[in-house]
């Protein structure tokens, strides 16, 4: 679905984040590989130069080494139904709590 997020933790070739990003969603990719970075940069040229070549409107995307919390997959509401990422706290799913 558009605006969905791909996790990718096996992105070797960069070919997932490159479907994710053609069909509306956020892509999250990672490889024990170095290359990864690499391989990412490829795929987003290639799909900069088609769109380019069918005259169509490249989507827009960020690469970065980290996550930001200001990301819009992390534009949830609270509980309170607030969305300012300075009044939310981000869990890594490995120190997550039962019931926390």
């Amino acid at each position: 679905f558009p605006g969905s997020v791909v996790v990718d933790f096996f992105a070797g070739s960069g070919v997932t984040t490159r479907v994710a990003l053609e069909e509306g969603r956020h892509s999250i990719s990672s490889d024990a590989d170095a290359a990864l970075n690499g391989y990412v940069q490829q795929q987003l040229q290639h799909m900069k130069a088609t769109y380019q070549a069918e005259q169509r409107q490249v989507p827009a995307f960020v690469m970065s080494g980290e996550l930001a919390t200001q990301h819009p997959v992390f534009d949830v509401p609270t509980s309170s139904g607030d969305r300012s990422p300075a009044k939310r706290r981000a869990v890594p799913v490995s120190s997550r709590k039962e019931g926390a």
